[in-house]
């Protein structure tokens, strides 16, 4: 189970804002998740810093020229990343007050907030 607090909206190209994941019952929190949002696609990013060149500037991936980022939390394989998913979202919903359809996105239901106003 997760249960999400401490939100601070933040609205940034796909970002929504911040939230604390708490994973029960371990106790573990994940300081610092970002809530995204993409086509229709909603994601939690877990916790990264930035890679810093040998100048200490934040790098750029060769290809795509975005800064470049290593994450701070790991989920290793692509059935637990999904499976973190499918518990974190509710778990911000729940705390923004929102309902969540099985697929992870707002449901019909859904009233938009302001967070997620363009």
């Amino acid at each position: 189970m997760i249960i999400a607090t401490d939100w601070w909206p933040l609205k940034t190209n796909t970002s929504h804002g911040f939230v604390m994941p708490k994973l029960v019952p371990s106790g573990i929190v994940l300081r610092e998740c970002s809530l995204h949002e993409k086509d229709g696609k909603r994601w939690i990013r877990v916790p990264c810093k930035p890679q810093i060149d040998s100048k200490g500037r934040h790098r750029r991936g060769p290809v795509t020229g975005k800064p470049a980022n290593t994450p701070v939390v790991e989920i290793l394989s692509k059935a637990e990343r999904e499976r973190f998913q499918k518990v974190a979202l509710p778990a911000v919903d729940k705390l923004l007050g929102m309902t969540t359809s099985p697929n992870g996105a707002p449901d019909s239901r859904h009233q938009k907030h302001e967070w997620l106003a363009p």
